[in-house]
């Protein structure tokens, strides 16, 4: 079991945050950082938000005890979040909205800001077959981060661009990528993790973008869903309408 401690003062098992702008539902390969990369927030304040505590031994208790968690992918030492935790939910503060006067930030094609106020919410489907978006469904009062460098040499790993009708991507995102098609098990020696690509899979994720005025589709990279060849360029996956939900 995970290294926890039970706090002074332990919340509700059901406790929800006040002032809460979304519920994430934690899916395997995910973390704490990943999760507050999407919903751009700070890892320690995402954490107290949770459980009003950033000591780690009572974190992990929180995690077992009301975020359901159920594995660990460090040995033991800390619970981890996975597509089985039950009922593998957290609750997300609202975010601070980007400095974007800083000397770093990267412009958006157009001029629009990239931490703009209003967001767009994107669900997505995937299977062996492909990927689908769902739903859109716009957010307001929700910034969202700067853009990361449009110009960029070949790279593994998962982002999502935003287009215009001329087919400029105005945004770019780097991110976790949310595909999972594997797992980590034991092999038969029950001594030694390895990964396994399932024969099958199917899930859902979501996708939290700037509501751009100019902005049309949106397109997916990944690398090459397959764990040896998982460190090779990522190539555009699929790109989709905004105004229509479907294949642009």
């Amino acid at each position: 079991m995970a290294n926890e401690s039970e706090p002074d003062n332990p919340l509700p098992v059901d406790f929800v945050p006040e002032g809460s702008v979304a519920t994430h539902r934690v899916r395997d390969g995910e973390d704490w950082a990943s999760v507050a990369a999407q919903y751009n927030v700070k890892v320690d304040d995402l954490i107290y938000f949770n459980f009003h505590t950033n000591v780690p031994e009572e974190v992990n208790w929180y995690l077992r005890r009301n975020t359901g968690c159920n594995v660990s992918d460090d040995g033991g030492l800390n619970w981890a979040f996975s597509s089985s935790a039950d009922p593998g939910l957290i609750y997300i503060p609202p975010s601070e909205v980007a400095d974007t006067k800083s000397e770093d930030a990267t412009p958006v094609a157009t001029g629009d800001a990239a931490a703009t106020d209003s967001a767009l919410r994107l669900t997505f489907s995937y299977n062996r077959e492909g990927v689908t978006l769902d739903f859109i469904r716009r957010l307001e009062g929700m910034p969202t981060p700067e853009s990361d460098p449009l110009g960029h040499d070949q790279e593994a790993g998962f982002w999502y661009e935003l287009r215009d009708a001329d087919n400029t991507t105005l945004y770019r995102q780097v991110l976790h990528n949310p595909l999972r098609y594997d797992a980590e098990i034991y092999s038969e020696d029950e001594e030694t993790i390895v990964r396994q690509v399932f024969d099958d899979y199917a899930d859902t994720f979501d996708l939290l973008v700037p509501a751009l005025a100019t902005a049309t589709q949106v397109a997916l990279f990944s690398s090459p869903l397959n764990p040896e060849t998982l460190g090779e360029a990522a190539t555009e996956l699929a790109t989709f309408s905004l105004a229509k939900g479907g294949v642009a």
